[in-house]
């Protein structure tokens, strides 16, 4: 992820902002390969609304989608002046 974010950011500044997914296979030795980029909340995040996404609650505490992170990041934006910083 942090290689896709540093070359969107070398070659068409400021970079890729907000959300992303970088879909990705396993081959038999257990490498991963991405073979598509989709600018977008990933279609998978569905899930969320029976099992709730593991890693979000954790860090947030709370039943967290990508949508309410997304919402929440933007607030924050606003409330500090910086929402320049997450939008195009």
């Amino acid at each position: 992820t942090e290689r896709y974010v540093a070359a969107t950011q070398r070659h068409f500044p400021p970079g890729i902002i907000g959300p992303f997914t970088l879909q990705t296979a396993v081959d038999k030795d257990l490498k991963f390969w991405v073979y598509d980029v989709s600018p977008r909340i990933g279609g998978g995040t569905n899930v969320h609304m029976s099992m709730g996404h593991p890693y979000g609650n954790s860090l947030w505490r709370r039943s967290m989608s990508t949508g309410r992170r997304i919402a929440m990041e933007i607030r924050r934006g606003v409330d500090t002046g910086r929402l320049g910083e997450l939008v195009t």
